[in-house]
């Protein structure tokens, strides 16, 4: 019995126990590194009735996010494709040169579909060449993966607000809907296949089916389209309870299918903030939902609001606005690779580029050719933002011998959504003394002018706050840079204000030991809407000051936060007991705030810090010397990693 016992190992597991462990995984990606472990577990797998798992996002980029762990997955696709979209398991991919086709990344089946943007063009109606196709969603009446020849139908969005519905019996475009330019089917925000018929939902409330029909040769056409839901109850347009009549709100309507009814979702978007060329999208955000459905057993059909989450079935869950929280910094190691907080793991990027990384924008690297040629990678979408050659290098010799050994580079807009935002570069040469760039890239800079003696060449650190670029002196004054457009759109620096004098409000600062030498770097950080300046305080022992490699013997002792209270005349600076359950990273090259909490392992109302801030060009032995956790309440600092790495580091990334 005990030999038996002892010869057991887990490919045994039991069909009914893997069962158990595959219905706590929600996550496809897991499941199927269930399956991957054995041949058994992978047999039995197949045997398991499973509640289906939870979807994946498909990012801007290509790459698709898990629900609810948040790990982002790259799918392999052909080198000339990129994922536009999904139906169930299977990929939406469109080539270069314009060829469309879905693949299913796990079979690796492959279905040609027709050329859309060509034959959208061919409407006459969009033969008009400043308008083009911008969004396609592919919707199908039975699952790809049991009836492969399915019909497909596809909406079709332009940039003028237009809509098509192409017919497709792959790889053949067999017909598109027709109608004059005021006709609901141009004006469509959604469609979906709804007990084998296909609806759409279009402006004015309504609600269209397409009937579609055969020709002689059996090829699926679009007969006919009528409109079942004509409007909306003048009761059923009030705003949700939770929303202001006070204000405007954009919205985007969806069609969904759920447990044998069709509903229909609006979605509510408020922007607090002015339109502006590159900050429109920025601050959009979801601020409520009214979900209605379609009564089809009356005469004429109506929308019918659902009014409480007991109305929904339950599997359509509880509405909750809950935002996605960012992913967990990462340090970029000098060879490339990636060190994830807090857990330590070395990450590599499978591409190597032909330069060396400078900084970086969260996810974008900031590369610099050996041909003095300057850009920004994205290393995960591999998409590239060309910045101006060398970005001006040569303004620190007018002034001074001084090289830049340091660069920040800040935007008003995520690169990601917003690949045209403008770009701030701070330059500091190794004698302290600073420049400030702006640029749309790819155009050339409009550099800061002045004496060699101005405020603004000693500064320390800059950031875009609300939209506004400021920046930090070595005196803790903040001083904001008012940023204009000339010919040519191009941005430029047009005036400079002192916003906060000094800290003269501020009393007991910490008292160096007397043995010992204090040093004082300093960051400014937004945190949940508060401007935030960091004050790092660091000791080496005076004995040490003449120490070829001192760098070395310097550690930080404490912090202190102020908040930039621009509410008060004159402005000044006030001091942060707390961060509210944030953490702080902070480093030369970007600081960043992150939401701390017990599914990430960050800890709240703490700073983290780097030894990179002050590095010298030597390696030291010990790469992580001076880095840490500070706890704000306590004043305790513990270490950053429990081990450390043995490669250089050099500053901190946003979430990968």
């Amino acid at each position: 019995m005990m030999a038996a016992a002892e010869s057991l190992s887990w490919s045994d597991l039991p069909p009914e126990l893997l069962g158990l462990v595959l219905r706590r995984l929600p996550s496809l990606a897991d499941r199927v590194r269930v399956r991957a472990v054995c041949h058994p577990w992978r047999t039995n797998a197949r045997l398991q009735s499973l509640p289906p798992p939870l979807p994946w996002l498909t990012l801007p980029d290509g790459t698709f996010l898990s629900i609810p762990d948040a790990e982002i997955i790259r799918m392999a696709v052909p080198d000339d494709a990129r994922c536009y979209g999904s139906i169930d398991n299977w990929l939406f991919l469109m080539q270069r040169y314009g060829g469309c086709s879905l693949m299913n990344p796990f079979s690796k089946a492959t279905l040609d579909l027709p050329k859309l943007a060509t034959v959208w063009r061919e409407d006459w109606f969009n033969q008009d060449p400043r308008r083009n196709p911008l969004f396609y969603k592919v919707v199908v009446p039975s699952p790809l993966d049991t009836s492969p020849e399915s019909l497909v139908a596809v909406l079709i969005l332009d940039d003028g607000n237009g809509s098509r519905v192409c017919i497709c019996q792959p790889p053949v475009a067999t017909d598109m809907s027709r109608g004059g330019s005021m006709e609901p089917c141009r004006y469509l925000h959604d469609v979906i296949f709804f007990n084998g018929k296909l609806y759409g939902i279009a402006f004015c409330d309504k609600l269209l089916m397409f009937e579609i029909g055969y020709d002689l040769g059996n090829k699926p056409k679009i007969s006919s389209t009528e409109c079942i839901i004509n409007s909306m109850d003048a009761y059923l347009r009030d705003l949700p309870h939770s929303l202001s009549r006070e204000k405007v709100y954009m919205i985007r309507e969806y069609v969904v299918e759920c447990c044998d009814r069709l509903l229909r979702v609006i979605r509510f978007i408020h922007n607090d903030y002015p339109p502006s060329r590159s900050l429109f999208f920025k601050h959009h955000r979801t601020v409520g939902f009214a979900v209605f459905e379609a009564d089809l057993s009356t005469n004429p059909g109506q929308w019918r609001r659902c009014s409480t989450e007991s109305s929904l079935p339950a599997m359509a869950l509880q509405a909750r606005l809950q935002a996605l929280p960012p992913l967990n910094p990462c340090l970029i190691l000098f060879d490339g690779s990636f060190l994830s907080i807090p857990g330590g793991e070395i990450i590599r990027m499978p591409e190597q580029y032909d330069g060396c990384c400078y900084g970086f924008i969260n996810n974008w690297l900031f590369v610099v050719r050996s041909d003095g040629g300057c850009s920004l990678v994205n290393p995960f979408s591999k998409a590239t933002v060309d910045l101006p050659k060398a970005m001006g290098m040569e303004l620190f010799n007018k002034y001074s011998t001084r090289n830049p050994c340091r660069y920040k580079l800040v935007v008003s807009s995520p690169l990601d959504s917003s690949p045209d935002s403008p770009v701030a570069v701070l330059f500091l040469n190794d004698g302290g003394y600073t420049t400030i760039g702006v640029c749309q890239p790819p155009i050339a800079f409009d550099f800061s002018r002045g004496n060699f003696l101005d405020r603004f060449q000693r500064l320390i650190d800059v950031t875009f706050f609300d939209g506004k670029f400021y920046g930090l002196d070595f005196g803790q004054n903040l001083i904001s840079f008012e940023i204009s457009y000339g010919l040519g759109s191009k941005p430029k620096i047009s005036s400079i204000e002192n916003v906060i004098n000094s800290m003269d409000n501020i009393a007991d600062l910490p008292k160096p030991l007397s043995e010992k030498e204090r040093m004082v770097t300093k960051y400014l950080v937004e945190c949940c809407g508060r401007l935030l300046m960091v004050i790092r305080w660091l000791e080496i022992p005076r004995r040490l000051l003449a120490a070829r490699n001192y760098f070395e013997h310097v550690r930080t002792t404490s912090f202190e936060i102020f908040e930039a209270d621009l509410s008060t005349n004159p402005n000044q600076w006030r001091r942060v007991k707390n961060l509210g359950g944030q953490a702080l990273f902070v480093g030369r090259r970007c600081s960043k705030s992150f939401p701390a909490g017990e599914g990430n392992g960050i800890q709240e109302d703490c700073i983290y810090y780097f030894m990179s801030d002050y590095l010298w060009p030597d390696h030291p032995e010990d790469p992580l010397g001076d880095s840490g956790v500070y706890n704000i309440a306590n004043g305790m600092i513990i270490p950053l990693l429990s081990q450390t790495a043995t490669v250089l580091v050099i500053c901190v990334a946003g979430g990968v």
